[in-house]
Order: C-alpha cells, then sequence, then structure tokens
C-alpha cells in the first residue's frame, strides 16, 4: 500500500476524563494545517462525549482510531478524486476505526464527518463504513471586498482586516466542505462602483503614487497573505478577481500620471506579477472584462505576463458577462489547462434551482451560458450563483432546491460554482437589526450559518438525507426538539421570495428586481411582467388569453403560482402559531429566524394577493365582466393589508436598510412604500371607468381554471447518428395502468439547440397505439428538450420544474457544429430553396432581421418577385433609421427614429377586426413608419401598421411590438388578424426566413401556428 504520508512516530493528544471509554488516536508524526484542523474538531467532539484519550503506549483496552493519508485503506480503495475520504470499521470484534485521505483536505474531511457522528450520538462501534468523493470539484462563496463604510469607516475597522472575522468565517466553510473563497472586488456600497483591486493592495513599481496610502496598502496586503494562509490551514485556496483596470479610486489622490491603454497595461502587469510574488499561495488570479474600460486584449497584454514575471504557475480566471466569446476562446488557447471562465447560473439571482434556457433568457444573452457549451472549450467552467441578486435580508435555507441547483452545475462537464451569499455586497457587521433582544452575532456569516452549511455539504454530497439537516439544527439549538420544527420553518419560508421572483421577474440584473423590498409596480401595469422561466410558466396575459379561447397549456399558471406561496405563507403561519421549540442555546438566534418568517409570510401574502388581482383584472380588461373586477379589487384589497402587516413587522425588527444597487436608498423601509401600495386601488377604479367608456360588450361566465395534473410516461430512443446528427424518438404513453390518453388528448414535443440564446420550438407530435410520438434531429451542438401533454381538464409537462429540471439535455459531441447565431445571411432563392406560395403560405422576418436588412440587392428582388408572383411578406418591428434599410421596398415607405406608446387605428380593414380604437400597451410599439406613396396604407397614427399590394401578392410591414406582447389577448387579436391576412386562405406553413432575435418562433408557438424557420446550420 503506497502511503503518502509516513506513519512514524504518533502523537496523541493526552487528556485525563474521570469516566467514559478510552480512545486512543493514532496519527502520523507531522501533519499539515487542514489535518489539524480536522483532528482538533475530533478530539473536541471525543472529550464533549465523554471519552478518554490516551496515549499510544498507554496501556488499557482503548478504541483505536487510526488516521493516514492514503490510497486505500484495508482494501477499501479511497476514490481517486482529490478531497475524497473513507471511514472503515475494523473487523467484528476488533475496536478500531480507520480513517484515510485522498489528500490532506480529503483527511480533514473525513476527520470532521467522524467529529460530527460523534457529537450527534454515534457510538464509535457503530460508525458505519463511508466512502465519499466531492460532487463539486470546485465549491466556493463569492464575498466581494465591500470597502469601509460610513457608520465603519475606518481603514484599521475594516472587516477585511479583522482576524476574527476571517477565523470565523473559515472554520465556517471548511465544516460546510467549502474548498475556494472567490473573493471579487472592489466594492463601494455607497457609488455601486466596482473599483480596481490594486490600488488597495499594491504598489507599482513604475507608478508607485497609485493607490490609497502606503502604509494602508501595506496593511491590507498584509492581512490578504494571513488569510491566504488561514484558508490553507483549512483546505480552502483564495482566487482573486478584480473588476476594473482604473487605478484612480475614491478616497485617494488621483494617480499623477497619464492615464493611457499603456500605462495602465504595464501598470496592471507589474500589479500582477508582485501579487503572485507576494502573496505564492493565493490559488487563482483574474479579472472581469465587461464593465471593466478595457478590451480582452487588455488583459491579454497584462495578466499573462504579469503571471509569467512572477515565475508562478496558478490558473487564470475569468468572467463571460460582456465578453466576446472568440476573444474569451483565444485567452483559453494561451492559457490552455489552466483557464477557467466563471458564468452567470440566472442572470444575477437565484430564483430557481435549475439553469433557465431559452425563453426570456434567450433575450438576455451576457446573463447565461450563451454558446460556452459548445465546443471547442479551451477552459473549464465554473457556474456563478447570483443569489445576492434575488436574497438580500432575509435567511434562507432550502435543502431540496440547493441539491437541485448544484446538480445543474454539471452542465458540459463543469468543475462548480461560485455563490453570492445573502451579505455579499455588505460590511461583515450585524447592518440589520433594531431591536437588541434580536442582536446575537458579531459577523453576518454567523448569521448565515445555515445557508453555508447546506450549499458546501451538498456540493460534496447532494445525495445527503434530510435528518443530517434536522441533526444540524438540533445540535446548533443544544435541543433535540428544535431540529424538526425549525428545519420545517427554514423550508417554508424559503419557497416565499424564490416563488415571487420566478412569477414575477422584473428582469436579470441585480438592479433590476430586489424582491424582498418590491412592491411588483402599479397593478395596471404588474401582469406584463412576465416569469422568469416563459418555457415552464404562463405570463398572466398568456393564462387569460388561452382562457378566451379554450386553448389550456399544462405549463404553471399564475393562480397555481399563488397558490404555492398561499400554502408557504399558511405553513409559515402554523409553525409560528406553535410555541417556539426549548432550545439550551441561541435563544435570541431563534427569535430572530422567526422574526425573519414572520415577515416573509406578510411579504408572500402581499404577493399571492397581487398575482390574484392582476389575473382577475386582466380577465376584466379581456371580459369586462364586473364580477371579474370585484374579484380584482378584493385581492387588492388582500394585498395592502399584507404589505401593511410587513411594514408592522419590518419596521419593528429592522434598522433601515441600505439597498443602493436597486431601491437606491441607505434607508429602505416598508413602510415607505404602503402608499404607492394603497394607490392600486385608486388605479383600479380609473381601468373599470376606461373600460366602461369603450362601450364594448360582456363576455360573461369566463372562470379562471388551471389543468388537473396528469402522470405520463415518456421514453427517448436515438435511431439514427452520425458525427454530424442524431435523430431522437420521443415516445409519450399513459401512467401505468391506463390504456389510452383520454380522446381530445394532444402532445406536443418541445424542443432547442443547447446554447442559451436559442429558442424553444414546439411540434405536435402524432398519435400511435395509443399514446403519442414525435422526433427531433439534433446537431453536434447539442440540445435540450421535453414534453407537454394536454387533456380535456387534465395536462402536464415532462419533466416537472417543480421537483426537477424541466428539460433533458443531450450533451454536445464531437462533430461539426453549425452557426447557431441569428442566421447571418439569407439562403439563395428559388431552386432548391422554394419560397413560393406553393410550399408556403407567408413568408415572415422577426425584430432585427439583420440578414434580411443585409441580403445583397439580388435577394432581396428574388423576394420581391415571389410577392409579385402571389406571395405575402410580414416584416415585424425593425429599429429605424440606420439598422433597417427600407428603401428595397416599393413606394418609398421608410421608418423614422420616433418612439410611440399609444396609437389611434385608422379602420375598417381586415388587419384591425375587433381591435380597439387605442392601442396602449407596455413596450407595444417601436420607431414608427412614414412616407410612401399611395399604394401604402397606413392602419394606425402615428403609423405602426401598413399594408400594400405589390403585383399579385402583398407587404405588411409591422412597427408595434406584437411579439413580445403575445399573450396579451389585443396583441393576440392583432397578429392573427395579419397572420390570416397573409395566409388568404393558404393551408401551407408560414415560412420564417429571419428570426431575428427569436422572439418570432415564440410567439407563433404559444399561439399554435405551423411554422418552419430557415436558419443557417439547422436541419
Amino acid at each position: 500500500m503506497r502511503t503518502i504520508l509516513t506513519l512514524g512516530a504518533s502523537l496523541v493528544l493526552a487528556l485525563a476524563v474521570e469516566a467514559g471509554p478510552a480512545v486512543r488516536l493514532r496519527v502520523p508524526a507531522a501533519v499539515p494545517g487542514p489535518v489539524r484542523f480536522g483532528l482538533k474538531d475530533l478530539r473536541t467532539a471525543l472529550v464533549d462525549r465523554g471519552c478518554r484519550l490516551i496515549a499510544v503506549g498507554e496501556a488499557g483496552n482503548a478504541f483505536e482510531i487510526v488516521v493516514r493519508q492514503s490510497g486505500s485503506v484495508s482494501g477499501s480503495p479511497v476514490p481517486a478524486e482529490p478531497e475524497s475520504f473513507s471511514i472503515v470499521p475494523g473487523s467484528p470484534g476488533d475496536r478500531r476505526l480507520e480513517v484515510s485521505g485522498r489528500d490532506p483536505t480529503g483527511l480533514m474531511y473525513g476527520l470532521l464527518e467522524l467529529a460530527e457522528r460523534v457529537r450527534r450520538g454515534t457510538a464509535l462501534e457503530q460508525v458505519p463504513k463511508i466512502v465519499q468523493a466531492p460532487f463539486l470539484a470546485f465549491r466556493a462563496p463569492n464575498p466581494f471586498l465591500s470597502l469601509p463604510y460610513p457608520f465603519k469607516g475606518k481603514w484599521e475597522d475594516w472587516w477585511f482586516r479583522s482576524e476574527d472575522f476571517w477565523r470565523t468565517y473559515l472554520d465556517m466553510l471548511a465544516r460546510a466542505r467549502f474548498n475556494w473563497v472567490d473573493l471579487h472586488g472592489m466594492y463601494d456600497v455607497r457609488t455601486t462602483r466596482f473599483p480596481n483591486i490594486y490600488p488597495y493592495f499594491l504598489t507599482s513599481k513604475s507608478f508607485p503614487k497609485a493607490g490609497i496610502a502606503p502604509a494602508e496598502r501595506a496593511a491590507n496586503l498584509a492581512m490578504l497573505k494571513q488569510v491566504v494562509t488561514m484558508a490553507a490551514d483549512r483546505g480552502i485556496k483564495v482566487a482573486l478577481m478584480s473588476y476594473h483596470a482604473s487605478w484612480n479610486v475614491r478616497g485617494a489622490p488621483r494617480a499623477p500620471y497619464p492615464e493611457t491603454e499603456e500605462n495602465l497595461a504595464r501598470y496592471t502587469r507589474e500589479c500582477v506579477a508582485e501579487l503572485l510574488r507576494q502573496v505564492p499561495n493565493l490559488g487563482m488570479v483574474g479579472f472581469r472584462i465587461g464593465e471593466s474600460g478595457r478590451k480582452e486584449d487588455f488583459y491579454e497584454k497584462s495578466y499573462l505576463p504579469g503571471i509569467a514575471d512572477s515565475g508562478k504557475d496558478l490558473p487564470l480566471y475569468t468572467r463571460t458577462w460582456g465578453a466576446s466569446r472568440d476573444k474569451i476562446l483565444d485567452l483559453g488557447r494561451l492559457y490552455p489547462e489552466r483557464f477557467l471562465i466563471e458564468i452567470k447560473y440566472n442572470g444575477e439571482h437565484f430564483g430557481l434551482p435549475y439553469i433557465v434556457s431559452g425563453g426570456r433568457m434567450a433575450r438576455w444573452s451576457h446573463y447565461s451560458y450563451q454558446a460556452y457549451c459548445q465546443p471547442p472549450e479551451p477552459y473549464r467552467i465554473v457556474w456563478q450563483i447570483r443569489a445576492n441578486g434575488t436574497h438580500r435580508l432575509f435567511r434562507w435555507g432550502r435543502p431540496a432546491w440547493v441539491s437541485r441547483a448544484v446538480r445543474a452545475c454539471v452542465l458540459d462537464g463543469a468543475v462548480g460554482f461560485s455563490l453570492e451569499s445573502v451579505n455579499s455586497y455588505y460590511p461583515q457587521y450585524d447592518y440589520y437589526h433594531k431591536q437588541p433582544d434580536l442582536k446575537w452575532f458579531k459577523w453576518v456569516v454567523e448569521r448565515d450559518w445555515f445557508w453555508y452549511l447546506l450549499w458546501g455539504r451538498l456540493a460534496y454530497d447532494p445525495n445527503l438525507p434530510e435528518d443530517t439537516w434536522r441533526a444540524a439544527l438540533a445540535e446548533h439549538f443544544g435541543s433535540a426538539d428544535a431540529g424538526g420544527p425549525m428545519l420545517e420553518l427554514s423550508r417554508n419560508m424559503s419557497r416565499i421570495v424564490p416563488l415571487i421572483y420566478s412569477v414575477h421577474c422584473m428582469g436579470p440584473d441585480h438592479r433590476n428586481m430586489a424582491p424582498e423590498f418590491e412592491t411588483g409596480g402599479p397593478i395596471d401595469r404588474f401582469a406584463f411582467v412576465k416569469p422568469l422561466d416563459t418555457f415552464a410558466m404562463q405570463s398572466i396575459p398568456e393564462y387569460v388569453a388561452r382562457l378566451l379561447r379554450k386553448d389550456p397549456s399544462a405549463r404553471t399558471d399564475p393562480l397555481q403560482m399563488a397558490a404555492a406561496l398561499d400554502q408557504a405563507v399558511t405553513k409559515i403561519g402554523t409553525g409560528l402559531k406553535r410555541p417556539p421549540p426549548r432550545v439550551t442555546r441561541g435563544r435570541r438566534e431563534l427569535m430572530d429566524w422567526r422574526a425573519d418568517a414572520q415577515c416573509l409570510a406578510a411579504l408572500g401574502a402581499y404577493y399571492a394577493a397581487k398575482v390574484r388581482a392582476a389575473t382577475w383584472l386582466q380577465l376584466y380588461r379581456a371580459t369586462r365582466d364586473p364580477e371579474s373586477w370585484r374579484r380584482a379589487r378584493e385581492c387588492a384589497e388582500q394585498a395592502v393589508d399584507a404589505w401593511q402587516a410587513l411594514s408592522q413587522a419590518g419596521d419593528r425588527f429592522y434598522r433601515p436598510f441600505v439597498d443602493t444597487l436597486r431601491m437606491h436608498t441607505e434607508k429602505f423601509r416598508w413602510s415607505a412604500y404602503l402608499p404607492e401600495v394603497k394607490k392600486d386601488l385608486e388605479i383600479l377604479e380609473r381601468v373599470k371607468r376606461r373600460v366602461a367608456a369603450l362601450k364594448l360588450p360582456v363576455i360573461p361566465g369566463v372562470k379562471p381554471v388551471s389543468l388537473a395534473p396528469l402522470t405520463v410516461r415518456v421514453d427517448c430512443t436515438p435511431i439514427s447518428a452520425t458525427r454530424a446528427l442524431k435523430t431522437f424518438r420521443v415516445r409519450v404513453t399513459p401512467a401505468v395502468g391506463a390504456v389510452s390518453f383520454p380522446a381530445g388528448t394532444r402532445a406536443f414535443l418541445r424542443f432547442k439547440h443547447l446554447p442559451s440564446e436559442q429558442t424553444w420550438r414546439k411540434r405536435r407530435m402524432q398519435p400511435r397505439d395509443g399514446g403519442f410520438v414525435g422526433t427531433v434531429r439534433v446537431t453536434p451542438a447539442g440540445a435540450q428538450w421535453a414534453v407537454e401533454v394536454v387533456a380535456p381538464q387534465a395536462g402536464t409537462c415532462w419533466p416537472d420544474w417543480r421537483r426537477e429540471r424541466p428539460y433533458r439535455v443531450i450533451e454536445p459531441w464531437d462533430g461539426p457544429v453549425p452557426n447557431l447565431t441569428p442566421v447571418s445571411r439569407l439562403p439563395e432563392l428559388g431552386g432548391a430553396f422554394d419560397v413560393s406560395r406553393r410550399r408556403f403560405g407567408a413568408i415572415l422576418c422577426g425584430r432585427i432581421a439583420r440578414a434580411l436588412s443585409e441580403a445583397p440587392s439580388a435577394q432581396k428582388r428574388e423576394l420581391l418577385a415571389q410577392v409579385a408572383a402571389g406571395q405575402a411578406l410580414v416584416i415585424f418591428n425593425q429599429d429605424y433609421p440606420g439598422s433597417f434599410d427600407a428603401s428595397w421596398l416599393p413606394g418609398g415607405i421608410r421608418g423614422t427614429d420616433r418612439d410611440f406608446d399609444s396609437c389611434k387605428t385608422l379602420g375598417p380593414h381586415p388587419l384591425l377586426d375587433g381591435v380597439p380604437a387605442t392601442l396602449q400597451l407596455k413596450k407595444i410599439v417601436n420607431d414608427a413608419l412614414e412616407g410612401g406613396d399611395g399604394e401604402w396604407r397606413k392602419l394606425t397614427v402615428p403609423c405602426g401598421l401598413a399594408v400594400r399590394r405589390y403585383g399579385k401578392g402583398r407587404i405588411i410591414l409591422v412597427q408595434l411590438r406584437l411579439l413580445e406582447t403575445a399573450d396579451d389577448p389585443t396583441s393576440e387579436r392583432l397578429l392573427r388578424n395579419i397572420l390570416r391576412y397573409a395566409l388568404q386562405g393558404s393551408d401551407k406553413p408560414l415560412l420564417v426566413l429571419d428570426s431575428g432575435n427569436g422572439a418570432l418562433p415564440s410567439a407563433l408557438d404559444s399561439l399554435g401556428i405551423d411554422y418552419r424557420v430557415r436558419q443557417d446550420g439547422l436541419p
């Protein structure tokens, strides 16, 4: 057996205890820091359980624990992965345990595991065989180096310089199985800017006056050295990423040097080299490109030579936000096998425990993984979970969601995650509490110990049972009675904020939404804010539109989301009504926990009521039914009551909160927004008057309904595969025990290519043998797919997002990867690619149709020739002027740079059937059209819709932003009119010649329209 550490002489801690079993520890003569840390925990646990620790040579029948770093133990191999361990009992009757680790960190984890079991009452003779390897190789919290804040404004008081903070923090991280600390910075809480790290820590030889005072730089650097050393002693590496390249920082004199590209590159190069010489054990160094003020080649000219100058060989990392993939690939090739990229998991929020792809994310670009999972990949991926966008105040801890999120982090072989915590952007002091009896911690990280425990332990082993967390809570509060109730309370509290962000997602950025503080906006606009994952969830307007046309979707509807919030609120209330569990320690913490729960219950009740109010209001707009308005008013009043309760509790428990990123205040209070919430009641009255003024007929009897769940079985079988293409057959059958689906059941295969910017497609599956069958062809870029089945009064989306990731992944493989960016050129028309009316009912081009705009004149003439021969051409929502040139179209029509928010319709015309005289929806319009000969008929003022005959065909220009609002009844009606008018009775599918930004296929899918997409590289 190969032994990395020779046992040689052994060391033990000899402590005399009057009674209790004797335990002998056999450990190596010289042990590294992580092993010392693990041994300390184990010895403390043994002594606290009444064991007597005796020396190796001391007589007595002692239980023996052998500690070794080794590749295998007694025939049971330790897994080959770094940081693995095993705990192996001796043979029956042999009072012995062997704890072995693949490396010092793995051995530390084995010792911590044994210590935990001892503390929780497991006798040494009953410890089972345990063999573990890390699920994720990279497990890092992501704190920001937030600068001294006014109430702690002196450098000597800076939390970063506190050894006590770092000891507290790093001890907690090690016990939670984190193995990295991913430090980003700097961050200025007051200005919300991210200044360069180096002026605060280092002195450049060529530019010595750049930065804060030299003594402060030296003190900060000394602390960084100490942090790296302390972390290493706990099996943790430190990574350091700077977010900017300028050397001028607030609070320091401007550097007396020209701030040129060349000088900044030289300054950065020198600082990188000096950093690595001064802190030789730093685990990784990196930079942000997007918003840093410099392009990718700047970092190639500064960081790479700086690392080379230092003589060190360590990994380099960056973020993909705002960067070019081609340039990232270039950097990866220059730094092979040692280059990591951090990709935003779901924008700058957590929200859902899986990576959202397609839907709204398709248009959020750098907020997701784009095509970074597509070969070639001269880098390793780390997912940056920006949870601090979603969670800024209240504690959070839901084991099942953490486990699911962790499992999602292996997409395309990614190595792990970097996780923002609840306080990543803030100072580490207690800036929360107002009431003295709730103040119980010195450092904020102490408050969030359960958050860190869940994320770290589940990243190491996502299969840990629920009992793990009950036992942890019981141990923490010193009471067996506390474990179950506190875990249940934590689970229900932790449903509120992610559900809010999921059902009402105001944007992917940290600055777009703060779910704990938001009112969600005025009630008349609330409905038009879509869910985070429109692939899995319906927006309020779409849900109402489907109710009206009796075309239900099995995707989760807004009232189901409101019901989920209600359920969590009820369960929190039930937990709070029970007497608090009796605890032997942490009484103040327990009360603090319950204060969070009280506020979260009120917040959840507010959003549940407001979602219902907005749904009823949208139904009232569509039907004019007074009962819908009455229900909207009733729910809005409930929302006011809930916000009132939140204001009272929040203002009582917490002092004014600092949120400069979103709420733009250092004194946030919920009560300040109560008048805004109460205005919803006035808005409802105004909406009622407006609808009455339209004098349209009432559509009575339309009631919100949700489909009952339907259980199905889904099988996917590859039926052909080449290097360039794979074909999969997907079969859906009824659940076990059912012979066939009910009459009228429909099934749809939903699929997309893997890059996050690709949109979902929806294809009708064919009935066969009591089930449904569909096929999908996949390129080497990989794909995602799912199934939707809708029966009368029942339906399902498989997989169900509430239980697992709502799609299956077909990973990329080695083969020719097509160009999956939005189409860059139009195909040659005619010949093999027939776009005439014989094959397609009409030709559509989506928003930002760059390929259409930039096509050669000959192709545009051929397209117009097809129109003249009887085809219809519809062009949606282009950007004018400059981005789209309309001069090739007949009749001299053009676009302006004049935006408008509402327009009057000029009927009658088939395109305007059933459309109100005034169109006014959020972002429904873009730049106006003007000019044009007498053949152009303009149908709105300002002109957002125009039609012209051309030969035997017709051209329709649509500047109303209908595609993004297709789930609104008015937009849907107008969009259907346009498509019906273009088809002129044809039963041929539509051709999406240029899908533009991807909104067009999504809108057609939502309407159930048959279409084909022509895009470069797609089969």
